[in-house]
């Protein structure tokens, strides 16, 4: 709310598969509307940030390493990739979760914010701004693979 007025609805839908294997998938729409009048969304404008969309923070780990659809990487910000994976020890289990984008996502691939502290994070919209208009939602969807790797 913004002095006492509504200017945004969220919704999240969530679809957990049952489990196959060692992997479950789950399948996430993330819808938002400007209530009332159009509403600007930016992401920081602060160098190394960009923390907006759908962002996944991670337990103590050891051992952490992460891979994006054009191979490992460090820690990145706003660099685009199809869909981005962290693997790490879980008191001393290996275990990963990978997020993909949908094509149909706005600007799709995603830019990224990505941390070896354990942070994963598809960044929407980052920059250039975007305005929603009421009346016309924005939808981004993902999958999320959550994995045990013994």
């Amino acid at each position: 709310t913004s002095e006492g007025k509504r200017v945004l609805r969220e919704r999240m839908r969530a679809w957990t598969h049952a489990v196959s294997g060692t992997s479950r998938l789950m399948e996430l729409t993330l819808t938002f509307e400007a209530q009332g009048a159009p509403l600007t969304i930016e992401g920081s404008r602060e160098r190394g940030k960009s923390y907006g969309g759908l962002c996944i923070r991670f337990a103590p780990r050891t051992e952490t390493k992460i891979t994006t659809s054009e191979g490992a990487v460090k820690d990145q910000d706003l660099v685009k990739h199809a869909w981005a994976e962290m693997e790490a020890k879980y008191a001393g289990k290996k275990a990963a979760l990978r997020v993909d984008g949908d094509p149909r996502n706005p600007g799709h691939p995603s830019d990224w914010c990505l941390r070896e502290y354990g942070f994963v994070g598809a960044s929407y919209p980052g920059h250039p701004a975007a305005t929603l208009e009421p009346g016309k939602p924005l939808t981004l969807r993902y999958r999320v693979m959550v994995e045990d790797r013994g």
